[in-house]
């Protein structure tokens, strides 16, 4: 009986000394970018929020736009970005190691005020694949110094179909590279449509302005892409799949 107490002595104490052990702390550094709704910088990228998920110390960044967070708990943490009028960023999924984390460039876009209006859906043959042409214009022109103009349309199965990843199934991005264009033109591939949708399917089709830096990341609930910087949602069409 002795011996059996000594046993049970030990693994007691195995247990006590697993439970006190912590994750090492961090220091988790990086930078972050400002940008406006058609590419321009600013000269100055302080004031903005940094917040570790599961830690209540917060960062600033100062005007080159660098932060750091001493003591910050390792282990998969999720960083939140946020200063108006800029869209919150985050990064969902961010693998914090002591003693010290690097995290990547972050760039925190505005949404523009613009509606993207479809004026037309149509399917075209390009390179002997049918692919599937989102076309319309902007409710505004962009400015006069504009540097770069971007667009998504996304495709879901209910008018209510918008940015919220969990309304659609389906997206196409659209790019300026002059910032000057009032029109514009989203393609995607007809395999991927009606491998979605199915032939004779109904897809609601809608399309965003966005800011070039779009502030997108993973849903990690849906793992479809979140677009933080959003404009205003423009018109929704009814389309059959053919």
């Amino acid at each position: 009986m002795g011996r059996a107490l000594l046993v049970g002595l030990g693994l007691a104490l195995h247990a006590c000394g697993g439970d006190t052990v912590s994750p090492d702390p961090a220091t988790v550094s990086g930078t972050v970018l400002l940008q406006d709704a058609w590419g321009n910088f600013p000269d100055d990228f302080s004031g903005i929020d940094v917040a570790v998920d599961g830690f209540a110390t917060h960062a600033t960044t100062d005007k080159s736009g660098a932060w750091h967070i001493d003591g910050a708990p390792a282990g998969q943490r999720a960083l939140t970005f946020t200063k108006a009028p800029y869209a919150t960023m985050r990064i969902p999924n961010q693998t914090v190691k002591s003693p010290s984390t690097t995290v990547d460039i972050v760039t925190m876009g505005q949404a523009p005020f613009q509606q993207a209006v479809i004026d037309s859906i149509h399917v075209v043959t390009v390179a002997g694949r049918e692919t599937f042409l989102v076309d319309g214009h902007l409710s505004a022109p962009p400015p006069a110094n504009a540097k770069f103009g971007a667009v998504y349309a996304v495709f879901g199965g209910s008018s209510a179909v918008s940015s919220d990843p969990a309304t659609y199934l389906l997206y196409g991005n659209g790019l300026d590279f002059t910032g000057k264009l009032s029109t514009f033109s989203i393609s995607l591939p007809g395999a991927n449509v009606r491998s979605i949708f199915g032939l004779a399917g109904q897809a609601y089709v809608t399309v965003f302005a966005t800011s070039p830096a779009c502030g997108c990341y993973t849903d990690p609930k849906t793992q479809r892409t979140v677009y933080t910087t959003a404009g205003p949602r423009g018109n929704v069409v009814l389309m059959t799949i053919k």
